[in-house]
């Protein structure tokens, strides 16, 4: 990289909370001016898990495993440094350069975005007139419309290209088909994978949506259909919401 990695690192820290990452994995409870839980990486009944939001450090006293924000998500996630940089960098809202000084664009970042840009499409389809099937039946389940826009849910109507116009028209189809989300049966002729069901988007611990769970109602089957494993799907670990 052109650009310093420390100060990069040093930006990074200071624009993302160490507790609140770990939080993510970890129930933490404030003791003094540090944080306490059990340890992630090793079975324990008392909590030797401390964080330290001063020196940004997470250290066990019974495993003896310790680092900095970077460590702990390699360590929980299974990524390089790099990698560990990129999702934390993006969390903070700070664009990596390549060694050429340039952004950073690969397959992984074309496909954030296109199941970014799908999510939104899929939650305003559920507010809009066109999910009211799927408000109805959130209604049922006593899921109000502020949980709906905490957790991005969204809806896809019952319909074989409703995503799929949006992705032509916005030019995304070619990374809407390696992402799953649009199934290509012909050149140039695609059809939405997710139809009649509310959607769920599954996200990693930056916020990033990765893939997409779908639930039918009615007799819709299966009752339960997921989008594929993508590149993205398969470089981290996640969690829904």
């Amino acid at each position: 990289m052109s650009v310093n990695q420390n100060d990069l690192k040093d930006k990074i820290r200071s624009s993302v909370s160490i507790v609140e990452v770990i939080s993510q994995y970890v129930q933490l409870r404030k003791s003094g001016r540090s944080y306490k839980g059990l340890c992630p990486f090793h079975q324990e009944d008392t909590p030797s898990f401390n964080v330290n939001p001063q020196e940004g450090l997470y250290h066990c006293f019974g495993c003896k495993a310790g680092g900095d924000i970077f460590t702990f998500v390699m360590q929980m996630e299974g990524l390089t440094f790099s990698e560990a940089l990129e999702q934390l960098a993006h969390r903070a809202g700070v664009t990596l350069p390549d060694e050429q000084g340039r952004p950073i664009a690969n397959e992984r970042t074309l496909l954030y975005e296109v199941n970014k840009l799908a999510a939104q499409f899929y939650t305003r389809c559920l507010l809009s007139n066109k999910g009211q099937m799927g408000q109805a039946y959130l209604r049922k389940r006593g899921i109000e419309s502020n949980t709906v826009r905490m957790y991005n849910i969204g809806y896809a109507p019952a319909s074989w290209d409703f995503l799929t116009k949006e992705m032509v028209s916005t030019g995304k189809a070619e990374p809407a088909v390696k992402a799953g989300l649009i199934v290509e049966k012909s050149p140039g002729s695609y059809y939405d994978l997710l139809r009649e069901r509310i959607i769920f988007p599954i996200t990693d611990v930056a916020g990033r949506v990765l893939a997409f769970g779908g639930r039918s109602f009615g007799d819709v089957q299966p009752k339960y259909l997921n989008s594929p494993e993508s590149q993205c799907f398969r470089s981290v670990r996640c969690f829904i919401g």
